[in-house]
């Protein structure tokens, strides 16, 4: 399917890929009783062959962050740092 890549951003093929995410929720979520404390879980990405190659290439198999969106900001930043 045509997507945006959610580590590129490039309007291309994607597919969608399973990666590991250690969900570090904010303190003041975590005094709301929303979260206990931090934890892993799966987060789903659309992502095409290049990014996905390059998770590979350098071993990237987890992301981290408080929500998501801050995951994938993390996952994009560990792919460029690799990448340059």
């Amino acid at each position: 399917m045509e997507h945006h890549c959610h580590c590129c951003d490039k309007f291309t093929e994607v597919h969608n890929k399973i990666i590991a995410f250690y969900c570090t929720p904010r303190q003041k979520d975590i005094d709301k009783g929303l979260f206990n404390g931090p934890f892993w879980t799966d987060l789903t990405i659309h992502i095409c062959d290049n990014c996905s190659n390059i998770l590979i290439a350098n071993n990237i198999h987890y992301t981290e962050g408080w929500d998501n969106w801050d995951a994938i900001d993390t996952l994009q930043a560990m792919m460029m740092i690799e990448y340059h």
